[in-house]
């Protein structure tokens, strides 16, 4: 019994690098392309909540974009912010700020509600602590001529500290993770800090049957769209297509902002989206169970284990350097203190995932209730 768990071990490994792989050789950067835009009115939308530091920066950043500014629009919805937001947003000329009715919250009412509020049938969506490169309008507005939905790079400030570092690296592995899968066509994930699509598509079915989960703005409108047809699915290659944002600031707000994100993923109806999941995170669970058995029980077959550790080291330092080859991001000068101590945090997000332990983010707990969100 104890030779063929070693033996599973080894061989989910070996599957675990080979994935790994696959994922490596889409992080290749293509070169930036754009053709003459068919269609150039385009609305950008950001909702917020309580982001009086950051969002001047971010609507800074999309004016110095290089884009006619006649054929776009920028929409901020306030969602109930407590604090100067809406003061700041105010301030810009070329940006409509609109507040959410009382009674109805939540970053998809919001973005509900900006869609509403514009005729133009390309749409981008950001997060109000973002700062978008110089030709992200451009980017994706070239991109939905010939796509449904897209997404692209996302990188976090770094701070030179151990948890700001975690942070970028995780963020970083799971983009790569996303365009792999998007290019291949076997799975659709996105981030709502970066994505765009195009109004017409879903026809007002937006948000129907997630109402209830605070999180998800993003990666249920992938679902939806990879029905229809997954070739319409684009990761928007290359810096002049991403976005910089910040990190959490602690430990319990990182928990808090995965626990939400576990609860869109945790009813997702992709059956590719929870094999993958559940192929790793058996994997991690069997990695380290059995690393966990063998400080109390050595045996000679322990060997297997710290052959099966080193492969993984090896196949994520590889990945993590790859972007970084490409993107001069993340910074991996804490990889092996963050590739011992990471999978701890990922023990604890996985226990408070199973137990669905309802945290509040921004004031609001993960799990809301449909009638009041939207």
């Amino acid at each position: 019994m104890i030779i063929a768990v070693y033996c599973v071990l080894l061989i989910a490994t070996i599957i675990y690098s080979v994935l790994i792989y696959q994922v490596q050789k889409e992080v290749t950067h293509n070169a930036d392309t754009h053709h003459k835009i068919e269609d150039p009115k385009i609305c950008i939308i950001i909702s917020v909540r309580n982001e009086s530091r950051h969002i001047a920066q971010t609507l800074e950043s999309i004016l110095c974009n290089d884009y006619p500014a006649e054929h776009y629009d920028i929409l901020v919805i306030n969602d109930h912010s407590t604090d100067k937001t809406a003061e700041i947003v105010s301030k810009f000329k070329k940006v409509t700020l609109l507040h959410l009715p009382i009674g109805i919250y939540g970053k998809k009412a919001a973005i509900t509600f900006g869609i509403q509020n514009t005729n133009a049938n390309k749409i981008i969506l950001t997060d109000g602590d973002c700062i978008v490169e110089k030709d992200w309008i451009l980017h994706h507005s070239s991109a939905l001529d010939n796509t449904y939905i897209n997404t692209g790079w996302i990188f976090l400030k770094e701070e030179r500290n151990f948890l700001s570092a975690v942070q970028a690296m995780d963020v970083a592995a799971t983009l790569a993770i996303t365009k792999w899968a998007i290019k291949k066509e076997y799975f659709a994930l996105g981030n709502g800090a970066n994505m765009s699509i195009r109004r017409n598509i879903l026809q007002g079915e937006w948000y129907s049957g997630n109402e209830h989960i605070a999180s998800g703005d993003d990666i249920f409108l992938f679902e939806k769209i990879f029905k229809k047809d997954p070739s319409k699915i684009g990761f928007i290659d290359g810096m002049n297509g991403s976005v910089t944002t910040y990190g959490q600031p602690s430990w319990s707000s990182l928990l808090a902002q995965r626990l939400r994100w576990a609860a869109k993923q945790a009813i997702t109806s992709s059956k590719r989206v929870f094999i993958f999941q559940s192929v790793i995170a058996v994997y991690l669970f069997l990695l380290y169970g059995v690393l966990l058995w063998l400080l109390w029980n050595w045996t000679s077959f322990g060997y297997i284990v710290i052959i099966s550790l080193g492969i993984k080291f090896i196949v994520d330092y590889q990945l993590l350097k790859k972007i970084q080859s490409q993107y001069a991001k993340p910074s991996t000068t804490f990889f092996v203190l963050a590739w011992i101590l990471y999978p701890i945090f990922y023990f604890i997000l996985a226990f408070a995932a199973l137990f669905r332990i309802n945290v509040k983010w921004k004031d609001r707990p993960t799990l809301s209730d449909t009638k009041k969100a939207l």
